[in-house]
């Protein structure tokens, strides 16, 4: 399973072979999704210790990357 605590890797041959795509576009693909990820945020509300609303912002993910050499999103 996933769990926050644990990397997660995605190697550019297992798209490949989910996808059915070519080899060029799957690293794209991977290398688009790290940009698109990393980019993405949400927001939440919480209350202060005094009752106070507060608005977060967070990321999904804290870092993300991709080896060129491996084809893999870690």
């Amino acid at each position: 399973g996933i769990n926050a605590n644990d990397p997660l890797f995605i190697h550019a041959e297992s798209y490949i072979n989910h996808f059915g795509v070519h080899r060029n576009t799957a690293y794209q693909a991977l290398k688009a999704a790290c940009k698109d990820l990393f980019a993405r945020q949400f927001s939440y509300q919480e209350l202060s210790p005094k009752g106070k609303v507060i608005n977060q912002m967070s990321r999904w993910v804290s870092q993300i990357g991709y080896m060129d050499d491996g084809a893999t999103v870690n």
